[in-house]
């Protein structure tokens, strides 16, 4: 739900929108799909995965997605005033590697 909230609202020392944030989607987030950024897969994996195995690794271990309840759809929601929310449900984590108090 980070990597969501993050793609729709920056992650910086200000919280600024995209553009266009869109609501989160399961089904674009796993869909079979052939536009993936090589290069960019090449530098976060090696030896690079060839694509039709990452497409099927990306829905079998991110399937859960798909059973979001809706505090966890909220926290994706391309809302900033929801913003308080995330950052509440990010100290609340067990193990917190971030000093609470920079989260604002």
């Amino acid at each position: 739900m980070l990597k969501v909230r993050v793609d729709n609202h920056g992650l910086a020392g200000r919280w600024n929108s995209a553009i266009a944030p869109r609501p989160f989607e399961p089904e674009v987030w796993l869909r079979e799909r052939d536009d993936w950024d090589d290069e960019q897969i090449g530098l976060l994996a090696t030896p690079q995965p060839q694509l039709r195995d990452l497409n099927r690794d990306m829905s079998d271990r991110f399937s859960w997605l798909r059973e979001l309840d809706e505090y966890e759809y909220a926290l994706a929601a391309p809302r900033a005033a929801d913003r308080g929310q995330l950052l509440e449900a990010l100290r609340a984590l067990d193990g917190l590697a971030v000093d609470p108090a920079a989260l604002y």
